[in-house]
């Protein structure tokens, strides 16, 4: 956070870079092409059809993204002003991600309540958790 002095040309470039940048975001948001990667393209394919059918919820996810962009650039903010006024950080830090993981599991619990869902398998997610854990994060 720096205070922006619009008359100095390094501010002005700073403001059109940050228009320009989210222009493109939108742009490559909202832009309605073909599907270039996709796994469901493969399976077409293979069936013979090469009609590309297009998520109908484009719009919807459009506008989430965008809101999810918004709400975690007011989160660097707030948690700017924040760790100006409280005097420890690191237990600040660590409420911020405790209360990260109490959203979560409710959020999981809430969009995935089948209990055969939170049972763990040996398969590649358990791998894929346990190789994050042992090799990536030592």
């Amino acid at each position: 956070m720096e205070p922006l002095d619009i008359s100095k040309p390094s501010a002005q470039a700073k403001v059109v870079g940050t228009l320009v940048a989210l222009a493109g975001a939108i742009v490559m948001t909202l832009y309605k092409g073909c599907v270039v990667i996709s796994p469901h393209s493969q399976l077409q394919h293979r069936t013979g059809t090469s009609k590309l059918q297009f998520n109908k919820d484009w719009i919807k996810g459009s506008l989430m993204l965008l809101v999810s962009f918004l709400s975690f650039s007011a989160f660097y903010v707030l948690q700017t002003m924040t760790v100006r006024k409280y005097p420890a950080p690191m237990t600040l830090t660590s409420l911020t991600c405790l209360s990260g993981t109490l959203l979560s599991a409710i959020m999981a619990a809430v969009l995935d309540h089948k209990a055969s869902s939170w049972g763990l398998s040996w398969d590649m997610n358990l791998v894929a958790v346990l190789y994050s854990v042992s090799f990536i994060n030592s």
